[in-house]
């Protein structure tokens, strides 16, 4: 099995101009990379376009960016000052600026307060529902699909929604705060299919389905030699 060498993500420039680059380095094209991550086209593009604004926000962002950095073979935690400042960044704050930096024609600042306050409310509030009822997300970090491992047992980690429970071939994995899991289960020798499962209790479940092979020991593929002889006894004189 060939053994995959982490890289280095070039350290100038922006982190968006540091994946992009990465990512020809190791010849990947854009379709490849989110075939490869799950993560959709749209998102690579806005992610080396430094559109961050155009992401999922929080650890979602996060995530996103970690995956691209495991599938490209760079070490994400050598990384998180960077993806730091990313999932900093606020969309719509030029936006915030300009609506209370300025008074609109005809409108009294009191009144254009109160319109906008109750716009936020709203807007959170439906957020927060649409949070309570949509499928949780699922992002399996590690290990990649199809993957071939030398122990019997394997080390499954993701993240997921922080309020979604996790099952992992109907094991149930309590999450961490972030809604970050890591779990180890058994391997049988051969092909094994793992079902990761992201469940809410409001809400619908994402599944998501991978193989892993454990090769069978070469003490068991190959019998001994004093096993697979047979012994003939000559005849009686």
């Amino acid at each position: 099995m060939t053994t995959l060498q982490k890289k280095q993500l070039p350290r100038e420039g922006a982190l968006c101009i540091r994946i992009q680059a990465l990512r020809k380095e190791s010849r990947f094209t854009l379709e490849e990379l989110a075939r490869a991550t799950h993560v959709p086209l749209h998102h690579l593009r806005a992610l080396e376009a430094c559109e961050y604004d155009r992401l999922p926000e929080g650890m979602y962002r996060r995530a996103i960016v970690q995956k691209v950095l495991a599938v490209l073979h760079a070490d994400p935690s050598e990384y998180d000052t960077d993806i730091d400042l990313i999932i900093d960044t606020t969309p719509g704050s030029q936006w915030k600026e300009r609506a209370t930096g300025h008074k609109a024609p005809g409108f009294s600042l009191r009144f254009a307060s109160l319109i906008t306050c109750s716009v936020l409310i709203v807007g959170y509030l439906g957020f927060q529902l649409y949070a309570l009822v949509r499928p949780p997300s699922l992002t399996i970090l590690s290990p990649e699909s199809g993957s071939t491992v030398e122990e019997s047992r394997v080390t499954i980690s993701g993240l997921t929604d922080k309020m979604a429970t996790i099952e992992i071939n109907g094991i149930t994995v309590l999450a961490g705060s972030r809604g970050d899991f890591r779990q180890e289960v058994p391997l049988r020798t051969g092909m094994n299919t793992l079902i990761i499962q992201a469940k809410k209790k409001f809400g619908g479940s994402t599944t998501e389905r991978m193989t892993v092979f454990l090769p069978q020991p070469d003490s068991e593929a190959q019998p001994s030699a004093a096993t697979s002889t047979p012994i003939v006894l000559a005849p009686a004189q």
